[in-house]
């Protein structure tokens, strides 16, 4: 096997792009992680691996999306020209052959250089998903997707690169609903959340990991024939009225009512207003009976306000202002949080405004704990979130102070919990403990002992959990 990942320059390019959502950083690393998981491969890469090298030259072409780093060193000579796509506000055009393209290892950059027609390329820096890393991440989505805990929220969603159809369990037909009803989870403020250093990322730096939590936003469209507009209760919810109207003209629709029901206090932090207009997508696509791209999705809401990444089946890493995926990571395992809310409201809109600036070593920081949060969560390893989600914590304690934040570190010692989790955009703090370990009811009784000393009223959230 080893002289087979020496060799062939195909399969380093797919374990390249298996790096990317699986934790390990290396060929043998991936080589012993697959030997300790060997269910977790695809039967595809598994015969990959057994394959006899190709003896083909090594040139290829790529589609290169510009959001995602590849992680191992790669010198791409692109001698056949390939698709390069920006963003809107940086449009890259079709390649030429002088184009160049390397990716520096451990970087989250690729560097462009080079003339296209008499078009100098300015800016040189950029973050990519190659074509086969979209193809892997899209299967590892749908995979999620088809989960027993994700299912029932996702069957009138999919994701760019998937045929809709996949997204259907192939052990059996689609959940048989009677109305237009559908949910979508919260998160417990976030894992991490931060910045990137400056060449890290396409444009927008700022990032967050999701931590979902088992409340939910409740959504049902009815529609009106001969209308365009929206009403929804409560009548407060503006901005689930003006993604329900923008989905509605997207989709050639009529408007109608839309009604919203949700168990995540506003202003918390705990994503109440990304999880109603998702909610309120997932029910439109329901009534319309059509999935839709969470592409199409996360365009909507980018135009409203900076969104958490809870339309996704597990744990993102998520740029919330750009309201764009960066990386899948997995499922979070099993997990309570014992968490205080320190009284008052956040407006994302409003804190995203006035948040203050990250230092370049704090940034560095981000970034490592990005990385390891990469390799914890797919490997369940608890007590590693626990120490990120603190670290985390403890950055942002400097530009958002939490009042009640010195206490939970001492109740979450005093307990031997994982850490602590905070809502960086928000009012909520919480103490991470492990449902699956034998002493979890010894833990969670000293928690609630050490937290009630200074809050009345904590409050126990669990975890989303999919099939690891």
């Amino acid at each position: 096997m080893d002289r087979h990942l020496e060799n062939s320059s195909a399969l380093l390019q797919r374990l390249r792009a298996w790096c990317l959502v699986h934790p390990c950083r290396s060929q043998s690393g991936i080589t012993d992680w697959l030997k300790r998981r060997p269910s977790r491969a695809p039967n595809a890469f598994r015969r990959m691996l057994s394959a006899p090298p190709p003896t083909t030259n090594s040139e290829t072409d790529l589609t290169i999306n510009f959001k995602e780093p590849l992680r191992t060193k790669l010198t791409i000579n692109a001698t056949k020209g390939f698709q390069a796509r920006g963003t809107q506000r940086h449009p890259i055009r079709n390649a030429s052959r002088c184009w160049r393209v390397s990716v520096v290892p451990c970087t989250s950059t690729i560097n462009v250089s080079g003339r296209e027609s008499n078009m100098e390329i300015r800016k040189s820096t950029y973050s990519i998903f190659s074509q086969t890393e979209l193809s892997m991440l899209t299967r590892d989505l749908l995979e999620a997707a088809a989960d027993e805990v994700w299912r029932p929220y996702m069957c009138h969603q999919t994701f760019d690169g998937a045929d809709a159809a996949q997204n259907i369990a192939v052990d059996g037909p689609e959940p048989r609903v009677q109305s237009s009803d559908a949910l979508c989870c919260g998160t417990f403020g976030e894992l991490l959340q931060g910045q990137l250093p400056a060449d890290s990322v396409l444009e927008d730096s700022h990032f967050l990991v999701t931590m979902p939590i088992a409340l939910f936003a409740r959504a049902h469209f009815t529609p009106i024939a001969d209308t365009r507009s929206v009403t929804v209760y409560p009548s407060h919810k503006v901005k689930a009225k003006q993604l329900a109207e923008n989905l509605l003209s997207a989709l050639g629709a009529s408007g109608g009512i839309l009604l919203l029901q949700s168990e995540l206090p506003e202003g918390k932090g705990l994503a109440s207003s990304s999880a109603d207009l998702v909610a309120a997508a997932r029910s439109i696509a329901h009534c319309c009976k059509l999935r839709i791209r969470t592409s199409l999705v996360e365009k909507l809401m980018s135009e409203i306000e900076p969104s958490d990444g809870v339309m996704y089946p597990g744990v993102v890493a998520y740029q919330q202002r750009a309201c764009r995926l960066l990386s899948f990571l997995g499922q979070m395992p099993p997990l309570a949080i014992v968490g205080i809310d320190e009284g008052g409201r956040v407006e994302t809109v409003d804190y995203d405004q006035r948040r203050g600036k990250i230092s370049a070593s704090h940034r560095s920081e981000y970034h490592e704990l990005l990385d390891r949060a990469r390799t914890a969560i797919p490997q369940g390893d608890t007590a590693a979130i626990g120490r990120i989600a603190t670290a985390s914590a403890l950055l942002h304690q400097e530009r958002a102070p939490k009042e009640h934040l010195n206490s939970m570190l001492k109740a979450s010692e005093a307990a031997d919990a994982l850490g602590v989790i905070v809502a960086h955009s928000g009012t909520m703090i919480g103490i991470l403990l492990d449902r699956m370990a034998a002493d979890f009811p010894r833990k969670l009784r000293c928690v609630l002992a050490h937290v009630s000393a200074f809050d009345d009223s904590p409050k126990i959230y669990l975890t989303m959990t999919g099939c690891q």
